[in-house]
């Protein structure tokens, strides 16, 4: 049981709905790993993010297709100009919705899938330390021996214990910052998209009130591709802007390894205090006990 703390590598995940080609920092502590999504449980070398996929809103170029009609007929026949149009782009944002729906679902497997081999790697070093710990009670022969050896594994255990606990606590705070993130990027886009949504059925609903109220069929049509023209672009800055703007995970990051880090210390202590008292109570000579707390 070598005294060795699994330590974080703060890698995130590819967060699907943040920006196009996010990859976070990696942290090439060797040492071993603690699994993150994106992040395999390392040894000597850093984790590989895979390459976030980008985030996806409305595209105005596919949208309020208008059905070609005549200039002649674009008064009479505006309702059904209104229907294609609102039908269209209600189909397009029911997509949307859908594929944000996949990609957190998406976040949170990877998410889960992390935990599962967390649990994984902990029972295996719990199994592999309890044979440790039989070994080790085989050698001790007095009733002094015997005692310091069972407190020596009750020291043990509570180090694990309390290592994994605020192991636990950081990884929880650091998904928590993470899906916020991905969360404020999907409000961003949303709103985006709502507003061309709202902007296109305001063209449509000005252009039949023009053509009740006599307005000639030419300046319709030209006030219709004016608002359209102008809702597209406006969707075209809004989403440009969400992509420009990537949020700060840097602070999370370094929190998370910060907190890592503080648990393998304490851990480290902790046992060492434990040998100590161990190897005093059975002799210098024993060879030292190694222990790790399996991620």
């Amino acid at each position: 049981m070598k005294i060795t703390s699994k330590r974080l590598v703060s890698a995130a995940l590819a967060i699907n709905l943040l920006m196009p080609g996010l990859a976070l920092a990696e942290d090439g502590s060797s040492g071993g790993g603690h699994d993150l999504p994106g992040n395999r449980v390392a040894t000597t070398s850093p984790t590989r993010t895979p390459e976030a996929e980008p985030s996806e809103s409305p595209r105005p170029e596919g949208m309020a297709n208008t059905p070609r009609i005549g200039l002649g007929e674009l008064c009479s026949k505006i309702g059904d100009l209104g229907s294609a149009v609102n039908s269209e782009t209600t189909s397009r944002f029911n997509q949307l919705n859908n594929n944000f729906n996949q990609r957190g679902t998406n976040v949170a497997s990877q998410f889960d899938n992390a935990t599962k081999k967390i649990t994984a790697a902990r029972a295996t070093a719990d199994a592999q330390r309890q044979q440790d710990f039989t070994k080790l009670e085989a050698k001790a022969t007095t009733t002094e021996q015997k005692q310091a050896v069972a407190t020596f594994e009750a020291a043990v255990l509570q180090a694990v214990k309390t290592r994994r606990t605020a192991v636990d606590a950081a990884d929880a705070t650091f998904r928590a910052g993470v899906l916020a993130a991905i969360s404020q990027r999907q409000t961003q886009l949303t709103a985006a998209a709502n507003a061309y949504k709202a902007a296109v059925a305001a063209a449509i609903a000005a252009a039949r009130a023009s053509c009740a109220a006599g307005t000639r069929a030419d300046v319709v049509r030209q006030n219709l591709q004016t608002a359209l023209k102008t809702a597209r672009t406006n969707l075209q800055t809004a989403q440009k802007n969400a992509d420009k703007v990537h949020p700060n995970l840097d602070p999370l990051k370094a929190a998370h390894r910060a907190a890592i880090e503080k648990a393998d210390t304490d851990f480290k202590t902790a046992v060492s205090a434990a040998v100590t008292a161990l190897k005093a109570a059975l002799g210098s000579a024993t060879p030292s006990p190694t222990v790790t707390p399996g991620a």
